[in-house]
């Protein structure tokens, strides 16, 4: 590949493709079967024949992980699971009248029990992916300076196992207008935990019933 970007090939030194699909060298196969040029594309496609390409995803022979069928699939699994789960998420949310914006009071530490306001300002929209997990941020009003303090907001929060109240709770269409689209379809998530590049399926993920 030259400085700027544009494939040249080895054998014809034409820009635009590579050795591998260049047209003036299959020609030469073609019009030279005896050639050792022949001899070597018929070596290399025999080898590929008897070892084809298998797919990092799914280990499949005979596509990539580019084209991968399975991946698709997995990709709308998920996104149905995460919509279901968010769901419930989103009642909990709306029960409690917590969503970015709400003022709330509650320990800025685990070891402190001394409840302080706070503003709800953030969400880590792409780990919430479970129906009892959501990591927000709180920017505390502790005299009249903010500082921010993420924890995880769970199932124990609502359950009072973790100091916390609502002072201002929000209305359920205020809530919802605050989520962000991609987190309620079930299409904003980590990436990396999914699907991360190279390795195989994690089959545990989308298997079996949610």
């Amino acid at each position: 590949m030259a400085w700027n970007g544009t494939v040249r090939c080895s054998s014809c030194y034409k820009t635009g493709h590579n050795r591998r699909g260049c047209p003036s060298l299959k020609q030469y196969v073609k019009d030279n079967p005896d050639s050792y040029e022949a001899r070597k594309h018929a070596r290399v496609a025999e080898e590929r024949k008897a070892n084809p390409r298998r797919c990092s995803y799914c280990k499949v022979p005979g596509h990539t992980r580019r084209t991968c069928t399975t991946i698709n699939e997995d990709r709308i699994t998920l996104a149905e699971k995460l919509t279901a789960t968010r769901a419930k998420l989103t009642e909990k949310l709306i029960e409690v009248g917590l969503g970015i914006g709400a003022l709330v009071e509650c320990a800025d530490s685990y070891y402190d029990r001394n409840l302080k306001p706070a503003l709800v300002t953030d969400a880590s929209w792409s780990i919430a992916d479970d129906a009892d997990g959501l990591h927000i941020t709180l920017v505390f009003l502790e005299n009249g300076q903010g500082r921010e303090k993420t924890f995880q907001f769970d199932h124990a929060v609502l359950q009072g196992g973790y100091k916390f109240n609502v002072l201002s709770p929000m209305g359920e269409d205020a809530i919802r207008a605050s989520l962000p689209k991609r987190w309620v379809n079930g299409t904003w998530y980590n990436e990396d935990e999914y699907f991360p590049k190279g390795e195989s399926r994690k089959y545990w993920k989308f298997d079996g019933e949610y």
